[in-house]
């Protein structure tokens, strides 16, 4: 219980310090070789930070595929209005 008490009083950067302690601790209980091990000696060396862009080209990609198909969306309701110029049916605008 003391254990469980002294981690809600740590300071955020003390947290994680503990708990990469942790996971280091029980993947090097391991027989085999965990991939994890790989991950967080890449990440505690920068080699994936040296690639930040391609996050935000990734990031601007899926906003503009959603913003995309909002549009369509929006677009096929005056494509589709009875009432409207253009009258085509739901299946015509697919």
């Amino acid at each position: 219980m003391s254990t469980l008490h002294s981690l809600f009083h740590m300071r955020p950067s003390e947290l994680l310090v503990e708990v990469e302690m942790t996971i280091k601790t029980a993947i090097n209980g391991f027989e085999h070789h965990h991939p994890m091990v790989d991950v967080i000696d890449k990440v505690e060396h920068g080699l994936l930070t040296n690639h930040r862009w391609l996050v935000a080209v990734g990031a601007i990609l899926i906003q503009m595929s959603l913003g995309a198909i909002y549009a369509w969306g929006v677009f096929k309701g005056e494509l589709t209005d009875k009432g409207g110029d253009f009258g085509f049916t739901a299946t015509q605008t697919q």
